[in-house]
Order: C-alpha cells, then sequence, then structure tokens
C-alpha cells in the first residue's frame, strides 16, 4: 500500500507541473542546500539537499533520500518521507511542498503533511526556503 501511495504522489507532482506549466523547463538551480522554515502543527526548520537536474531529481534529508522533486519555470514541488519508530512500529509521514521561487535563492509556499495509514491525519501549513 505504501508503495501504490508513493508512485501515486509521484505521478501527481509530475501530472499537476506538466499540466500547469506546459512542459516547460526552469530558469530556477534548485540543486544544492536549502533550509527550510515551516509552521505546521508547531514551528520549525530543517536543512534538505535537491539532487538531479533543473527540473527533477531527489531529495535528501538527514543524509539519505527522501523523496523527489519537480521544477516547471519557478514553480517548485517536493515530498518528504520521514520514517518514524514509536514503540517498535515504523510509520511513514509524508510531507508534500508547493510552492514557487520568489528569487534564484529563495522559495516559498503551502505544506501538507499526513501519515497514509492514519485516515483524518493531514495537517496543513505554510513554508519558506532559503538557499545555503
Amino acid at each position: 500500500m505504501k508503495k501504490f501511495l508513493t508512485g501515486l504522489v509521484v505521478a501527481f507532482i509530475g501530472l499537476t507541473l506538466a499540466m500547469n506549466s506546459g512542459c516547460k523547463g526552469s530558469k530556477y538551480d534548485i540543486t544544492g542546500a536549502w533550509r527550510v522554515d515551516y509552521i505546521l502543527a508547531a514551528q520549525g526548520n530543517f536543512e534538505v539537499a535537491f539532487s538531479g537536474s533543473l527540473t527533477s531529481g531527489i531529495t535528501i534529508w538527514d543524509n539519505q533520500a527522501s523523496g523527489e522533486y519537480a521544477v516547471a519555470d519557478q514553480d517548485v514541488e517536493f515530498v518528504l518521507r520521514i520514517y518514524i519508530n514509536a514503540g517498535g512500529t515504523t510509520r511513514t509521514v509524508i510531507y508534500y511542498f508547493v510552492g514557487t521561487f520568489e528569487t534564484k535563492d529563495r522559495m516559498s509556499g503551502t505544506l501538507r503533511a499526513y501519515d497514509p495509514d492514519v485516515q483524518g491525519s493531514e495537517i496543513n501549513g505554510t513554508w519558506f526556503a532559503q538557499k545555503m
């Protein structure tokens, strides 16, 4: 079930960007390290890296591949899958970021976080990121 949901999220990102952008390239370079500040249930920040091309690749969090990204023109979407071990059970929390580049070194947008195995677990917030 988790693999199906992951595939569905990746397909959704690609389809959304293709439909909204007319399959444009990107004039922004997302690759490299970024500091992401967010407001969700609480406020916080973390570092994430993007590795790949100007338009797609993988997200790296905590020194491991954790998701994917897609960029079209100034629009950006990326996913982080965080695995949490609680009480001997590993849970997956998916963080889905949608936004735009404001400048070549800053992006911002909305954030949705949820556990795909827990109905009604979705929470929404905002984020901005600064290239390091």
